[in-house]
């Protein structure tokens, strides 16, 4: 009768020491993720032949400041679409108020691809001819809507 107890005892004690370690790397790994996402990534510089430290240090730089302003013009080109989708649901809309509203949302998307455009421009300036070069190649498949088709190019 004892060895039955002890033999009971010793399966759930064993039993109670699996769930814990698998609850306990369960609990690890849900952690893991959470930590990898706080850490702030720098902005990658890819393609991009024989780049010095200095250079990479000031494309940083550039990108950081884009993606900043990028969020901004974001919001505001958010803020005139929603405010058109408002002006567009009232029953007894106004062709000028829409007209000042897209007026509007025209010129903000103008002002971002010219900041886009601008900030192109200075990163060019950091970069040697190759560089450069091979950068804009790259740009020019985003600028102009061409994917590569990681499967092969699209027949037509």
């Amino acid at each position: 009768m004892k060895i039955n107890i002890l033999a009971i005892f010793l399966a759930a004690s064993i039993a109670v020491n699996i769930v814990f370690i698998i609850k306990l790397t369960r609990v690890e790994e849900e952690t893991q993720p959470i930590k990898q996402n706080l850490i702030v990534k720098k902005p990658v510089i890819k393609d991009i032949p024989n780049l010095s430290k200095i250079q990479k240090t000031q494309l940083r730089k550039i990108i950081k400041e884009f993606k900043i302003t990028l969020s901004d013009y974001k919001n505001q080109i958010l803020e005139k679409r929603i405010d058109i989708i408002d002006e567009l649901s009232n029953p007894d809309f106004s062709l000028e108020e829409l007209k000042k509203a897209t007026t509007e949302l025209n010129k903000s998307e103008n002002e971002l691809n010219f900041y886009f455009v601008e900030s192109l421009g200075k990163i060019s300036r950091v970069m040697n001819p190759e560089q450069r070069m091979k950068l804009l190649i790259k740009f020019s498949r985003y600028w102009f809507f061409l994917k590569n088709n990681k499967r092969g190019r699209r027949q037509r």
